[in-house]
Order: structure tokens, then sequence, then C-alpha cells
């Protein structure tokens, strides 16, 4: 898979809320207000916390089982949406790759656990990889470590939920360029309220945007920093004008405003009726719009010329009323 232009996904994550009907409702949505992906997680409670934690009570109820996780990425093939996941073992990764998902995701939480890592890449499918609470000694090992595989890309990530620093860290992006091969697809996963970090994300150059997606936001776990149907759409249609202002292979010769050059672009026209062989100068010519259809000329190309024929007052000079 080439991310050669910003992909948005969806990172349905928990937001299900266990619900399979929810989930698949998510990925409906989600396809509708324009994302290129869906993302789930797959994962046993166990995989995370031990049984006595309080955690592993919480998070169970949150959890969707192997065969739901088959039945959504069915689903997201029917209607034509790449289906990713984050895998947290083994086991995870090897399921992962049975139901021949799109890409795997590895959470910031593990992006330092390389036998999982490793695991991962023999599936052959892109591994995503978050950067979240990678000091810069660690994230360059990280880097140096991975960049040069194909098939591993990386996404610049906050790991607070949600993120409220000012600082969002986005210089990051620097040292992506510089430990990967030119061109290689960067992203960003955002876990802030709005969709502006996103934004500068691609304006910056994030090829990979990764963002939770809700129906309905609301101060409960993931969803307060989630986007809803509207904030998806908005993201969408900023993607989309953005790669209008960037993609422009001969913009210049087709831009949408040559146009107007005949109405904002000035001409040359007679102040007074000015008869043959007459010394053009500021006294006999005004330089106003519009331009009309003819050739533009400049002033310089004017002043010191004779005209060839009479013109009129309140005429347009074109080139061909001049003597050489």
């Amino acid at each position: 898979m080439k991310f050669k232009l910003p992909f948005i996904i969806a990172e349905i994550g928990i937001n299900h809320d266990g619900k399979f009907s929810l989930a698949k409702k998510l990925i409906k949505m989600a396809k509708k207000g324009g994302a290129d992906a869906v993302k789930f997680q797959l994962f046993d409670p166990g995989d995370l916390y031990l049984k006595k934690s309080q955690n592993f009570k919480i998070l169970k109820k949150f959890s969707l089982n192997k065969k739901e996780i088959k039945k959504l990425r069915d689903y997201s093939r029917k209607i034509n949406i790449k289906f990713f996941c984050t895998a947290f073992s083994y086991e995870g990764v090897k399921f992962l790759k049975k139901i021949n998902i799109d890409a795997l995701k590895i959470a910031s939480m593990d992006n330092i656990n390389h036998s999982l890592i490793k695991k991962s890449l023999k599936i052959n499918k892109p591994v995503i990889i978050s950067t979240g609470m990678l000091n810069l000694r660690n994230l360059k090992k990280v880097l140096n470590k991975y960049s040069k595989n194909k098939n591993i890309f990386f996404l610049h990530c906050i790991s607070n939920y949600p993120n409220k620093d000012k600082d969002k860290g986005f210089e990051v992006f620097r040292l992506f360029k510089q430990y990967q091969k030119r061109n290689k697809a960067f992203g960003f996963s955002d876990h802030s309220e709005g969709n502006d970090s996103c934004k500068i994300a691609i304006a910056k150059g994030a090829k990979i945007i990764e963002k939770h997606f809700t129906l309905k936001k609301r101060n409960y776990f993931d969803h307060s920093h989630s986007m809803d149907y509207e904030d998806l759409i908005n993201l969408n249609t900023f993607k989309n004008t953005y790669l209008k202002q960037t993609n422009f292979k001969n913009y210049l010769n087709k831009r949408s405003d040559l146009l107007n050059q005949k109405l904002y672009r000035r001409g040359i026209y007679a102040k007074k009726t000015i008869n043959s062989g007459t010394v053009l100068s500021f006294n006999n010519i005004s330089y106003v719009r519009p331009l009309n259809n003819q050739t533009y000329m400049d002033l310089n190309e004017v002043i010191g010329k004779k005209i060839k024929k009479k013109v009129l007052k309140n005429s347009q000079i074109i080139k061909k009323n001049l003597i050489k």
C-alpha cells in the first residue's frame, strides 16, 4: 500500500463500547464521511492487564471477539473501505494475518516491543507505528532500526488523552525525513480536540492522519477527543482542498483566474482623439482596465511610439495601431 495522498484513518478503537452493531455503524459512517480506512483494536483484556486489575474489568466490556472482528473486516471490504487493526499479542497478529487485514498498527505502548514488531512484519502488510512516549534518543534508535523497511510507517503521536499541550511537536517530522528514504510517507496520530492539529500536520507533509472517530462526542473515554461525522467531513474537505493547492502539475497554465486577465489587467486607451503619426505620451493616453481580449502592453512599449492611423477618444490602442 502506498500513502501518496493524505490518508485518513478513522480510529474506532473502543468507541464501539463493545457493541458489534455500533462498530458496524461506525464503519458505515466513516466510509460516508470520507475516511480511507477504519482501525480497530484486537485484544483480550489479559493481553494488557492482570485479572485482579480494575482496568481488566473495565476493558473486558470494550473488547470485540475474533468472530466479530472477522465480520467487521468482511463488512469493510464489502463497502470498500480499508480495514486496519492493532494487535497486542502474537496470537492477535496471527489472527489478523489470517483474515487478511489491510494494515497492522503498533500502538505507542509497544513501539519498543521489538518482538511484536518483528512478528507483525511477517504478515507482509504495512505496519504503522505510533511514536508516543519516545524521547529523542529512543526515537532515533527506533527510526534507525526500522526506517529502511518499506512496510513500516511512522506516526508522530502524543500519548495524552486528550492532548491539551499547545506544542504539538510537529518538528519531529524533520527527524522522520532525515532517517527515512526520500518521499516515504509519515503521519500523525491525533489525540487532541478539534481538527486543527490534523490540518497542520497535513500542511507540514503528513500523508497518514489517524484520529479517533465517534458518532457522538461525550466526556467518556476516547469519545472526548474523537472526531464525529461532521468533523470527518470537515477534515476530508480540507484534505481535498489542500490537494488542489499542492498537486499543481501544469497548474499555472490552467489556473482558473486566467480568464480574469481581460477584466483586471490594464489596457491603453486614448484620452482624446489621436491622429495618425502622433507620438504617444502621458498626455494623450490612459492606462486603465479592462484589457479585454487584447495582448497586454506595458507603458514602456507604448510611450514615445507613433500611431499608424487615427484612434478615437476612449478607444483602446492595440499593438497593430503602433508604428514599429
